[in-house]
């Protein structure tokens, strides 16, 4: 072998030898520094989930009082629906007697729903709404009750109740 081969060898030798270590070095020295960096970057991402599912357990009560809310306010409507059938239908004052109390019931039961949903101006908007049917008011009674005149009373305030609930409820959103 000739001094320009030993020579060439040698540097080949050195560069391979350089370039094992640098290996060795990336494969031993760089994974704990990236794993370390990893490992950073989970717990940044989980201090982010966990600030992100708080907020979202803060705000799952309300959405949960939202839902309570609408349902509680369609059952009144319903609840206010059958009562107004009940009064159209109701053939005698006696039926008509127990009818009063329940309608009454029903307006107590809705003005304490909207106390509870914080909405105290409507639930005075409400009970006032019905309190005394004006004459222009009691002239909407259908023309088939026209001579069951003792029933024209509650029948125009079951009406008047029902268009206020709806009213707010569409105008709330609830």
């Amino acid at each position: 072998m000739t001094d320009a081969a030993r020579l060439c060898a040698s540097v080949l030798m050195a560069y391979g030898f350089v370039f094992l270590l640098t290996f060795l070095w990336h494969l031993i020295a760089t994974p704990p520094k990236l794993a370390s960096e990893q490992t950073e970057t989970i717990k940044q991402n989980r201090t982010e989930i966990t600030g992100l599912n708080d907020k979202l357990k803060a705000f799952e009560p309300s959405l949960d009082r939202q839902r309570q809310t609408r349902i509680t306010f369609a059952g009144l409507m319903e609840d206010g629906k059958n009562l107004e059938t009940r009064l159209i239908t109701a053939q005698s004052g006696a039926e008509s007697s127990l009818l009063t109390q329940q309608l009454n019931d029903w307006i107590k039961r809705t003005e304490c729903a909207f106390i509870e949903s914080d909405l105290q101006t409507d639930a005075s908007a409400f009970v006032h709404s019905g309190e005394r049917p004006s004459p222009e008011q009691m002239k909407a009674i259908p023309p088939y009750l026209q001579t069951q005149g003792w029933k024209h009373y509650d029948v125009a305030r079951i009406m008047i109740y029902l268009a206020k609930l709806q009213e707010i409820v569409e105008r709330r959103g609830l």
